[in-house]
């Protein structure tokens, strides 16, 4: 069979953070149009010691009213690219979810190693560090990942490598043993600097989660909320989750801290189950209409046999 209509498979890599504005947004839409693509300079800053600054260009396909505004902090959550070239990442963004935070005369955070990145890559290597390097990198794993993701302005899928460190702290130490050349993973992280002999940005894993076919199961109940008057005294209502969930039957696939998928089920409480209080009703006083539809034949129902019945026989007896 062709491969000619097969959809490349795209890896992208999500990006939040809170963006300080290198200048006005500016615009490139054209003459006679309301929408188009809109572009503004930030950066983002890595290495708490030494704080660095890296630029990124955010875009946005909008209208000239959805502009950002420099004097201000937004936080916006869009789709990076980070090329394997001289050029600067762009995160391309909708205005929908942009949200302004406040000046920044009035900014009380630091930003440094606050731009968070999540995606799933196909590691394409894996090697310790090694020795000698910083004392803080003693024990973790550098992994070359790939990422691919659809370009809007050049309108093709771009592919990129990142570079993640995997810290050999408690907490990821057993997530050493998963990680393996060819295999996909769910990383995240954030932004930790960029290799600039090999133009790869690097990213500190924060998480790290293997991708296996999904596995079907039963849903969660859904609990109804209850509206209740919000904190903030608005006038607005605050819905909360008192309801506690009823065990259910349930199959369920879970993953051990060493890789290992075990099945296990969970029985349903049934202590407190309710009988039915339905009358018993013989076979011959069932009219065929009342019948259930069944594909097998319905077999005489025992039960008590009625109080009078000693003495209808003994009235036939006479």
């Amino acid at each position: 069979m062709s491969d000619k209509n097969t959809k490349p498979t795209t890896r992208p890599l999500t990006c939040r953070g809170d963006w300080e504005l290198l200048e006005d947004s500016v615009s490139h839409i054209k003459l006679g149009q309301q929408y188009g693509r809109i572009t503004t300079r930030s950066f983002y800053s890595s290495h708490t010691n030494d704080p660095v600054d890296y630029e990124v260009n955010l875009s946005t396909n909008s209208s000239m009213l959805n502009m950002l505004d420099e004097k201000y902090i937004y936080s916006i959550p869009g789709k990076i690219i980070i090329p394997n070239s001289k050029c600067q990442p762009t995160m391309t963004y909708f205005h929908e979810r942009v949200t302004k935070i406040c000046s920044k005369s009035h900014r009380i955070d630091d930003s440094t190693n606050k731009t968070t990145v999540a995606g799933i890559g196909w590691v394409l290597s894996a090697n310790k560090v090694k020795p000698g390097n910083d004392e803080h990198e003693k024990g973790s794993l550098i992994l070359i990942v790939s990422h691919s993701d659809w370009d809007p302005v050049e309108r093709v899928v771009t592919p990129f490598n990142v570079k993640y460190i995997l810290p050999a702290s408690p907490r990821l130490v057993n997530a050493h043993k998963l990680v393996g050349v060819g295999r996909d993973f769910l990383f995240d992280g954030f932004l930790a600097g960029r290799d600039l002999e090999e133009n790869m940005a690097i990213v500190e894993v924060v998480s790290l989660a293997l991708i296996t076919p999904a596995q079907g199961g039963p849903g969660g109940q859904f609990q109804r909320g209850t509206p209740n008057p919000s904190p903030d005294a608005r006038g607005r209502r605050l819905i909360t989750y008192s309801g506690i969930e009823e065990p259910q039957a349930s199959t369920s696939n879970t993953t051990l801290d060493d890789g290992i998928v075990q099945e296990s089920t969970n029985t349903a409480d049934v202590a407190g189950a309710e009988t039915l209080d339905e009358p018993f009703v013989e076979d011959d006083e069932v009219s065929g209409d009342d019948l259930p539809l069944s594909s097998t034949p319905l077999g005489k129902r025992k039960g008590k046999k009625p109080a009078n019945s000693e003495a209808a026989k003994k009235k036939k007896e006479f």
